[in-house]
């Protein structure tokens, strides 16, 4: 009897865990376990960090916004995109191309030079979307479009797309949601020199008869030397009557004239290293349209996203945005994007705001009115 009661008092007793404990002590206890168990299993190196509703890049914008933001900026990728604004319809996205070589003329100088709405067109009366120069040019500033004047040389080119500027409206409409223009030189090494100017015109002015001095006095111009990397200018809208569907015979833009639609906005010129140097370059120009109208099959459902879009159009806007590149664009586009999201859902919302007031013009009054330390962007 005695042994048994002296092993029963040499042995120790362990508590259940927790018990004795409050229960809200045993619940502090089992949340501190679960968050080390947590801390201690290994992440996945593809799966990043999140934060709120951001991603790794900062960025807030939708799909439909980020697929609207690619095609603006980077259209040779030939996303047939829609622009997510109110109007939520069904419509056709095309993408229609040209793809071609122009060399500098007699008079050393060459261009090319794109009407950006027209390329929703294909043969036409006396129409064409892309005009360039060829060797045997006397052109000696970038005529857009054949005159009486005779300059001999000057090619017009149409794109690929099935539908006429005689389709009437109840029949075909369309909205230009991106287009861009690039060029690489494709002649002999050692004749690559000179320089290059590409340019969007600031108000979408038509470059016809413009001299290269001419080109030179916009803010959105760049000068480039002749390389065999694309460089490229892409189209931004300016105007809220360019975010509509309209026909041939109908206005739009500054003036609200059917004519802007011919007007040559994007150009690319350039001058050889000397006179009696022939250089050859590559040339491309993508377009993507939203189409609707009696004649357009293939419809499929678009979006909204009033803010995103909102945002999309006051980071681009801007000037120095604006202005061409060198380079494959998709770097530029994932650039913008992170500089979005940055700048947090009080830009979204305020740019969003701007576009139901007022168009672009109320998103840059929007912008004005932001108190975030500076411009939206300051460095590009």
């Amino acid at each position: 009897m005695n042994n048994n009661n002296n092993t029963n008092a040499g042995t120790t007793v362990r508590r259940p865990p927790g018990q004795g404990l409050s229960k809200s002590a045993r619940r502090r206890r089992a949340r501190r376990a679960r968050q080390q168990a947590i801390q201690q299993q290994p992440r996945n190196p593809r799966q990043p960090r999140r934060r709120g509703n951001r991603n790794q890049t900062g960025e807030r914008l939708s799909s439909c916004a980020r697929e609207y933001l690619t095609a603006l900026e980077d259209p040779f990728q030939g996303l047939p995109a829609c622009v997510p604004d109110v109007l939520v319809m069904p419509t056709k996205k095309s993408v229609y191309r040209i793809h071609n070589a122009f060399g500098n003329g007699t008079a050393n100088f060459g261009y090319v030079a794109v009407a950006p709405w027209m390329m929703s067109y294909g043969l036409g009366p006396s129409d064409a979307e892309t005009f360039y120069s060829v060797w045997s040019s006397t052109a000696n500033y970038p005529y857009a479009y054949i005159r009486s004047m005779g300059v001999l040389g000057n090619t017009k080119y149409v794109s690929n797309s099935p539908y006429l500027i005689t389709d009437p409206s109840s029949a075909y409409r369309r909205r230009l949601v991106s287009c861009g223009l690039r060029i690489r030189y494709i002649g002999p090494e050692d004749s690559m020199g000179g320089m290059i100017l590409l340019v969007e015109t600031p108000s979408h002015e038509d470059v016809d008869t413009f001299a290269f001095e001419q080109i030179q006095a916009y803010d959105t111009y760049r000068s480039f030397v002749p390389s065999r990397e694309w460089t490229s200018v892409v189209y931004h809208p300016v105007d809220s009557d360019e975010l509509d569907f309209v026909s041939y015979s109908d206005g739009i833009g500054t003036g609200a004239t059917a004519t802007f639609q011919r007007r040559f906005s994007l150009a690319a010129v350039f001058i050889p290293s000397s006179p009696s140097n022939t250089m050859n370059f590559e040339f491309e120009v993508v377009a993507t349209f939203e189409e609707v109208g009696q004649k357009v099959r293939g419809l499929s459902p678009s979006y909204a996203d009033v803010v995103g879009l909102g945002s999309v159009l006051s980071a681009t806007s801007l000037n120095e945005t604006r202005k061409p590149r060198t380079g494959e664009r998709s770097n530029w586009v994932t650039r913008l994007a992170t500089i979005i999201g940055q700048q947090g859902g009080q830009f979204l919302s305020r740019a969003g705001q701007g576009l139901i007031q007022g168009g672009i013009q109320g998103i840059n009054n929007s912008l004005q009115q932001m108190t975030l330390g500076g411009p939206v962007i300051t460095s590009l």
